[in-house]
């Protein structure tokens, strides 16, 4: 009897002494891959836990570092901290977001516009339960060095003009050689400054909408044309571009400058004992510790569709 009560003191002093992060890897490892590392986690599981900022880091396959900045509204115990992220990893699956960048785990939880393969969404927060404006703070930087990809506009000197003009609002100067001809393209954003969050999602729906044409290394002209808008030549012929920055306005309220489509029903926000998360048919995974079961969402990340032919206008977003 002493020795089963011996067992049982030190399988409990074990549990005490795993960090939050500890906890969550043992009951949902399926949020390590959500989190996008190790140190997203431990962020996460402190931020939440202790009601602190968080601060996410990511890197896209163009070479994008972003960093995503937010302070939940509460502190969450151990068990509705891996419900609220579990919650989220769903939301974001079902969209056909499987790996999400820092922007889009932090507007899973915080409420925000999210970039999909069908444009974009407003999803509520799992710990809001709406979409509050400018919840999640976001910059964007180019890693370079040793990465070995090439960052839209081809060089790190054009994409931090591109960023800079996005974010300022002011002219944006790009150079790049065209058939060994050196071309030089200058162009205005016809949407003021715009937040860091913005003015990432017009680059990703901009590299999206070349890479739908079949485009990957674009040159000046159809990054121009990309944002802005315009004719440009592909190997069928000419295409036009409505330009990912078309119609914007600046956000000067509570409305992104992207704007909304297919806005899900806001879901109650996780404060202190969220309800069980659902979504639709799938494997179910293994549940949270005090809570229900978790149940696994659609896996599969949607493609954009490529060029089907010319001289066809080219929405962005797909």
């Amino acid at each position: 009897m002493r020795a089963l009560v011996l067992l049982l003191t030190i399988i409990s002093f074990h549990a005490a002494a795993q960090t939050p992060a500890q906890q969550i890897i043992a009951t949902s490892p399926q949020l390590v891959v959500f989190a996008g590392s190790d140190a997203n986690l431990q962020s996460l599981a402190n931020g939440l836990g202790l009601g602190q900022p968080v601060t996410l880091v990511t890197q896209s396959t163009d070479g994008l570092l972003q960093i995503a900045t937010f302070t939940p509204p509460a502190a969450l115990n151990a068990s509705d901290t891996a419900r609220a992220l579990e919650q989220a990893r769903t939301t974001l699956i079902a969209r056909g977001i499987a790996q999400p960048s820092a922007q889009q785990i932090g507007a899973a939880l915080m409420g925000g516009t999210i970039l999909t393969s069908t444009g974009q969404v407003a999803v509520p927060g799992v710990l809001t339960g709406a979409i509050p404006a400018n919840a999640v703070q976001v910059r964007n930087e180019f890693a370079g060095g040793g990465t070995g990809v090439v960052p839209l506009g081809g060089s790190v000197t054009n994409f931090q003009a591109i960023n800079t003009g996005l974010r300022q609002g002011t002219p944006i100067t790009l150079t790049g050689a065209v058939n060994g001809v050196q071309q030089t393209v200058t162009f205005t954003p016809n949407t003021g400054p715009l937040s860091a969050a913005d003015a990432n999602q017009a680059l990703q729906i901009a590299s999206q909408t070349l890479a739908s044409v079949g485009i990957v290394n674009p040159t000046p002209d159809q990054i121009r044309a990309a944002l802005v808008g315009g004719a440009i030549q592909v190997a069928g012929g000419n295409i036009t571009l409505q330009g990912a920055l078309q119609g914007r306005t600046t956000n000067t309220s509570n409305s992104s400058v992207f704007g909304t489509s297919n806005s899900p029903t806001v879901a109650s926000p996780i404060i202190s004992s969220p309800p069980n998360i659902s979504s639709g048919a799938g494997a179910t995974a293994a549940p949270i510790v005090g809570g229900s079961p978790a149940v696994q969402g659609i896996d599969g990340v949607r493609r954009p569709n490529t060029a089907e032919g010319a001289n066809r206008t080219v929405r962005p977003g797909g």
